[in-house]
């Protein structure tokens, strides 16, 4: 699945606090399900392992003017469960929840594994007797110590040993808008 993708902007802590923006992108997932029991036998739990990435520009201020933009690419692997519920033979409507970490890396190669949870709220329509079209939203939160220094610097754009971010936060928040078909074997 592919589509939008959003995020919550984030302060930097310190004397003097500053937003950061966080434009919108892209990101896809790759969901695997399995069914708990079969669904004939009216169970409709599923194990669900996902990969997700999403594409987002954090623009950093700086002293001299204009922010400092980078790329930054969130990628998540995450397990977890859904449940489907069927409205009729046309539509099924599921919500999940999921657990996993996140790879943050922007870039400059500075990364940053964090833990992180992520709920699921979307639809399934049959196109075919194996084939669905599948629409969904999914929210993500990456779990940050309130006195998080994260993508600190070794060199580069940035002088030796400062951080990009310091951020004053305890979870980020950020969403994913996905449209896919699924298959079910």
């Amino acid at each position: 699945m592919g589509g939008y993708a959003s995020a919550s902007n984030v302060s930097t802590r310190g004397e003097e606090s500053q937003r950061i923006n966080i434009d919108d992108g892209s990101g896809y997932t790759l969901a695997f399900n399995r069914f708990q029991k079969s669904p004939e036998q009216n169970v409709n739990l599923q194990y669900e392992l996902i990969v997700a990435q999403n594409d987002l520009t954090p623009e950093l201020p700086q002293e001299s003017g204009a922010p400092l933009e980078l790329d930054l690419t969130v990628t998540h692997l995450h397990i977890g469960g859904l449940y489907e519920w069927q409205h009729n033979a046309h539509l099924t409507s599921y919500f999940g929840g999921t657990l996993g970490l996140t790879h943050m890396e922007v870039d400059t190669g500075d990364s940053e594994i964090d833990p992180s949870i992520a709920f699921s709220l979307g639809i399934k329509v049959p196109i075919g007797e194996r084939w669905m079209a599948r629409f969904e939203g999914r929210l993500y939160g990456v779990m940050w110590d309130t006195d998080s220094q994260i993508f600190c610097s070794t060199g580069g754009e940035l002088e030796s040993g400062i951080c990009r971010f310091r951020i004053d936060a305890d979870m980020w928040w950020h969403q994913q808008l996905n449209a896919g078909v699924s298959f079910k074997f």
